[in-house]
């Protein structure tokens, strides 16, 4: 058996290629027999002064699971590859095997904490027949497929935050112990003897005798006792206490802060796990997992923990929707530190779900959490400045705020803003930044990006080919998601009989299903139907009326048909 040690692990080559081979001899052999595999790591976690055991332990079981997730996800992505058919869906995300991954049990075989080291050995069994079953009954259940990703982004940033703040951390002891260095170098400061000054020439005045104590009035002009402490607050503090009991690393500026958020960014790795562990469970059968799971959590505080207990009541994941319920879940999460909590706080005024619905409310608090720094809070104020909902419009200001929360690691601001560059408002048009811009965010399975990107390949547009079946692909694998831009689109495929039955019934439909949720092109799509009589009887005040709609949200096509009509053209 191999130990880890995560300092060390960048430099076993040998490991890594042992490692391929043997997942590549699996993969291989999988259609053949499709055998059960398992994988036992060893991990050692070298904690800092900084950790806790908790915290070793965390860190410790999530590095071990790291480890085995890299071999574990080939094999889970030839199970879903080679049943990728059998789950009516020509097209999968990369990121469905991720969180397919990482919900396989993981076991834990030994453990032990002799500080600062923390050691864990586990393992993972992956039978693809399970593996099977949960990704189906992941796919039956689109609130918990939407749940998994979400949480996997979010596992994921805070992976990243615990990494950045431990170096963080690392840095500030690092100038510490320099300075300590720097200081035991250099020699003593002496403070000069108080009888110095008898060496300056004496007055010339008689009347003071030779043996005059002149050190009377000098010891306050020898060593100010004030400054030096406001030059350098890394000298012994005031109270008479020895250097060992006051450490310099205390008194540190940023210091506490710093590894208050690192304690949190732990916890909310811990949380993390738990979800993916709960949601293992309920695939499993074991229904009140989730909730018992994450109100454990929450319970202690634990700000992510909350944050999901609001999250699972307002969707009625695991337990009875209850928008009341979330909203009491999202304010303790708000209390203890979680921007996205303050977002959704915004989403349930922007729909009126469970409180009376305001754009201004809403508004308020997306601008709370952007300034909290919550890429959700960026995606969907940006969208108010877009719509000009709660707000006034303003394109410009939307895809400046697409564009930091994107940078955030937001895929719906990332999404959005490829729709802005698709559209040419606020930004000067460029579709094949649109392109780049939504092929990254499907790789992280944000289905509006589905529907936009599909909708480039059925035009060819952005440098993409006319590719129809690539856009049926992703526009159906949208359509899961209830999406009114998904809807439009298979109209249009229906409509233009691409990769599917030219039916104008259908399209019609499609339409109208996308209209009712407020769809631009979908309005679009049903006023030119009317106008042209495409499927239906010509109607101009029906063609009209949609054609009104759609040019009020700022579909451009339809405000120039429109002035036609008018004009009589």
């Amino acid at each position: 058996m191999i130990l880890f040690d995560e300092q060390a692990r960048s430099s076993m080559p040998v490991r890594h290629t042992i490692r391929a081979l043997l997942v590549a001899a699996c993969c291989a052999a999988l259609p053949a027999q499709a055998a059960v595999q398992e994988y036992i790591r060893d991990y050692n976690y070298r904690g800092s002064e900084f950790d806790t055991e908790q915290t070793c332990r965390v860190n410790a079981i999530d590095g071990v699971k790291r480890e085995l997730l890299e071999e574990i996800g080939t094999y889970v992505g030839s199970v879903v590859k080679l049943h990728q058919d059998s789950l009516g869906n020509s097209h999968m995300s990369h990121d469905v095997v991720n969180i397919t991954a990482g919900i396989v049990a993981m076991k834990v075989l030994d453990e032990r904490w002799l500080q600062p080291d923390y050691f864990v050995k586990a393992g993972m069994k992956a039978d693809p027949d399970d593996v099977l079953a949960k990704l189906k009954a992941l796919r039956a259940d689109l609130e918990m497929e939407k749940a998994l990703r979400e949480s996997y982004e979010e596992l994921q940033s805070s992976r990243n935050e615990v990494a950045r703040l431990k170096e963080q951390l690392a840095q500030v002891m690092r100038e510490r112990d320099s300075r300590a260095s720097a200081k035991a170098a250099a020699p003593a400061a002496k403070p000069e003897p108080v009888v110095a000054p008898l060496a300056r020439p004496e007055p010339a005045a008689p009347a003071v005798p030779a043996v005059a104590p002149v050190v009377a009035p000098e010891p306050v002009a020898v060593v100010p006792p004030e400054k030096p402490l406001q030059q350098a607050p890394v000298v012994q503090p005031p109270a008479p206490l020895p250097p060992a009991a006051a450490p310099v690393v205390a008194s540190a500026p940023g210091v506490d802060v710093l590894a208050a958020q690192y304690v949190k960014a732990v916890q909310d790795v811990e949380v993390g796990a738990a979800f993916q562990r709960a949601m293992a469970a309920r695939l499993s059968g074991d229904f009140a997992a989730l909730s018992r799971e994450m109100s454990a959590l929450a319970e202690k505080g634990y700000a992510q923990a909350q944050f999901r207990m609001g999250w699972l009541y307002e969707r009625g994941v695991g337990v009875v929707q209850d928008y009341a319920q979330a909203r009491e879940w999202y304010v303790k999460a708000m209390a203890n530190g979680n921007v996205d909590a303050i977002a959704r706080m915004g989403v349930l005024y922007e729909l009126g779900l469970g409180v009376e619905k305001s754009y201004d409310k809403a508004a308020e608090y997306y601008q709370r959490a952007l300034r909290a720094g919550s890429g959700w809070g960026y995606a969907h104020m940006g969208y108010l400045y877009e719509t000009g909902k709660g707000v006034p419009r303003d394109r410009e200001r939307a895809a400046e705020l697409f564009r930091l929360g994107m940078e955030k690691g937001n895929y719906l601001a990332m999404t959005r803003l490829g729709f802005l560059y698709q559209s040419g408002r606020g930004v000067p048009r460029d579709e094949y930044k649109a392109v780049e811009l939504y092929k990254q965010a499907v790789e992280h399975g944000q289905p509006l990006a589905m529907t936009r990107l599909g909708q480039m390949y059925n035009l060819g547009q952005g440098g993409v080919p006319v590719d129809h079946a690539r856009a049926v692909a992703l526009i159906r694998e949208s359509l899961r998601y209830n999406l009114p831009a998904a809807f439009a689109f298979m109209g249009f495929m229906h409509e233009n009989g691409w990769e599917v039955q030219q039916d104008y019934d259908a399209a019609r439909k499609l339409y109208e299903k996308a209209a009712d949720l407020d769809a631009p092109f979908a309005e679009l799509r049903l006023g030119i139907m009317y106008k042209d009589g495409l499927g239906v009887g010509r109607d101009r005040q029906k063609a009209m009326y949609w054609l009104e709609r759609a040019a009020g949200k700022g579909e451009d096509r339809a405000a120039m048909i429109l002035e036609r009509m008018r004009s009589g053209r």
